[in-house]
């Protein structure tokens, strides 16, 4: 089995880490969504 590679780290041109803001009025949903993007290595 292969081992998958390494995503890419999403910057800014200046170098500096993209980031994600979740806004839903429904807790459950903005808390499922956040988790989700943490795990793909977003900064939320």
């Amino acid at each position: 089995m292969s081992r998958p590679e390494a995503l890419p780290t999403l910057q800014h041109p200046d170098g500096s880490t993209m980031r994600v803001l979740v806004v839903d009025d429904e807790g459950s949903l903005r808390e499922l969504l956040t988790m989700a993007l943490r795990l793909e290595a977003w900064d939320v």
